[in-house]
């Protein structure tokens, strides 16, 4: 699983530096589901999951409720020394400002249409 990730990784960035712009294209939100009812005092809001080009999925988002406001949690996998490891998150201010932007948008329930994602 983590290869995968690691692929991915190495191709979303190669991706951005040969200067094509990602897009948006569709963006996913589940308020619902067991994990989310479960539990009364889960900060989690919702999970998303972020389509990039039409190509590209980014599964298990969350949008947290924290301490300092709202703000979105991306994949982690959990390590056997017990830490935490990103998986998949933006390597650049601009792209999780606009992933940050639609998602939220979309979660407020507003109309978001296709936002490109530049280097």
């Amino acid at each position: 699983m983590c290869f995968i990730y690691a692929i991915l990784y190495k191709n979303i960035k190669a991706y951005i530096r040969s200067g094509r712009i990602l897009e948006i294209s569709n963006i996913r939100i589940s308020k619902s589901g067991s994990l989310l009812k479960d539990n009364p005092n889960n900060r989690i809001l919702a999970y998303v999951a972020v389509t990039l080009d039409n190509s590209i999925r980014l599964d298990d988002i969350r949008i947290v409720n924290g301490d300092n406001g709202i703000f979105l949690g991306f994949p982690t996998r959990l390590r056997k020394n017990g830490s935490r490891k990103n998986v998949v998150y933006p390597i650049s201010r601009e792209a999780r400002a606009a992933i940050t932007n639609a998602v939220m948008s979309k979660y407020r329930g507003e109309d978001v249409s296709v936002t490109s994602l530049t280097k």
